[in-house]
């Protein structure tokens, strides 16, 4: 599963790159004046996933006795990538649901 998560963050990470090095801040600022009904909808969902999110991986790190707040940054800086970066970081547990021994 670990596979799939670097995976996802990897590809993720490049279409981050790929937006950040060819856009700018006034194309952000046009598309977000232009979303219309169904791009507010998509957006608000988006903010509310990522929020839910944020929730489950702040209880998830406390938990397991480590510290959320570089992916807590790192998903307010950049949405679903830091997320992601803690799915694809995140020890695998054993079957109790105990973090497994490395």
């Amino acid at each position: 599963m670990r596979i799939l998560w670097w995976c996802l963050t990897v590809g993720f990470l490049g279409l981050n790159i790929y937006a950040f090095a060819t856009g700018d801040f006034a194309g952000l600022v046009a598309y977000l004046g232009n979303l219309g009904p169904w791009g507010i909808l998509a957006t608000v969902d988006l903010v509310l996933a990522l929020g839910i999110g944020l929730f489950w991986m702040v209880r998830d790190a406390r938990s397991r006795r480590r510290s959320a707040l570089p992916y807590v940054v790192a998903t307010c800086l950049t949405g679903s990538l830091g997320l992601l970066f803690y799915l694809a970081m995140r020890a695998p547990e054993d079957r109790t649901g105990e973090p497994a021994a490395r």
